[in-house]
């Protein structure tokens, strides 16, 4: 495998019971990359999220991470080789902010906790002040900004967020693309399974999925100017 692919995709057919959702999936992501991964509602976006973390089992084909099959690998051991997830609800919002950092911590020594800590307080200084209160008292883009902090306390290599955006106002999903994009360029890789296109602004690169299969993958650039994609994702034509 190419040293700077940190997770790849081969062949990959996944689902649930013995309904394949998505076929034949191939996917590389390299170091310090942002890829969006774009589609409706039913598309297989989560589904190919979920294969990725080892939630759901490969059917066929095969899955990467940093260079090793990660292929028959539980979550636990996917995550303590440096992937991290941020699921759509993000956090327990019966816990506290601190508690659901210290779950993302889980694993790591004392005192990388401690640094951990301080770099996710500083980069949402906004929850740092709060960090007892339940994250049920949070609004919608504040539970994002927790989730997003609570997958990077363990400091991954590789983020993979299943729709950021989801229940947002517009006015939070610019919060959440904003403090994301103080993670690009970072050294860690971003994959993000999204419907709202404004988060191509922070994409490298873009996949669509459609019916289980990549139609699409290329630049954010090559992808603005697919006259087809570009009016059934902007509603407008190209």
């Amino acid at each position: 495998m190419d040293s700077r692919f940190v997770l790849r995709l081969s062949n990959v057919v996944s689902g649930y019971s013995d309904l394949p959702v998505l076929w034949g999936i191939d996917l590389d992501v390299t170091e310090n990359e942002t890829l969006v991964v774009l589609g409706a509602n039913g598309a297989g976006k989560s589904t190919m999220i979920k294969t990725i973390i080892g939630e759901l089992p490969l059917k066929e084909g095969s899955i990467e991470l940093l260079g090793e099959d990660v292929g028959k690998y539980k979550i636990h051991q996917r995550i303590g080789m440096g992937l991290a997830y941020m699921s759509e609800l993000g956090v327990f919002p019966t816990l506290s902010i601190h508690e659901n950092l210290m779950l993302g911590a889980y694993g790591l020594k004392r005192s990388d906790v401690r640094h951990r800590l301080e770099e996710v307080y500083s980069l949402f200084s906004e929850l740092k002040g709060r960090k007892g209160d339940l994250a049920s008292s949070l609004s919608g883009g504040q539970r994002k900004l927790l989730g997003i902090g609570k997958a990077l306390m363990s400091n991954p290599k590789v983020l993979v967020m299943d729709e950021p955006s989801s229940g947002l106002s517009p006015l939070y999903v610019k919060e959440v693309i904003a403090s994301l994009s103080t993670l690009t360029g970072t050294g860690r890789a971003m994959v993000i399974a999204e419907q709202n296109v404004s988060f191509l602004q922070l994409s490298n690169r873009v996949c669509v999925i459609e019916g289980g299969r990549v139609s699409f993958e290329g630049s954010t650039t090559e992808f603005e100017n697919q006259e087809v994609l570009h009016k059934a994702f902007f509603g407008i034509e190209g």
